[in-house]
């Protein structure tokens, strides 16, 4: 009697680690796709992220440039009043 409760018992711990695998596996399937998804989500923000970076250096270089052409526009007018307060 005890021989089948036992052989019973063991049965048991048999098949419920059987489904509990089984659903660990579907668990570990479902992390692997979402960690693929993720993974290719950020490669295309770092991508998006340095393009941003470029696109600031430009602007920069575009704002510094501007900068550059009103000071001398700056001084164009300064030099033309001085002239004409002279005339």
């Amino acid at each position: 009697m005890t021989n089948k409760v036992i052989s019973l018992a063991f049965l048991v711990f048999v098949v419920y680690n059987f489904l509990n695998m089984r659903g660990l596996k579907g668990e570990i399937g479902a992390l692997t796709d979402k960690n693929t998804e993720l993974s290719g989500n950020l490669a295309n923000t770092k991508s998006e992220l340095v393009q941003a970076q470029a696109d600031l250096e430009t602007v920069k270089t575009d704002l510094v440039t501007a900068q550059q052409e009103n000071e001398k526009r700056k001084a164009e007018v300064d030099r033309l009043k001085s002239q004409l307060k002279e005339d």
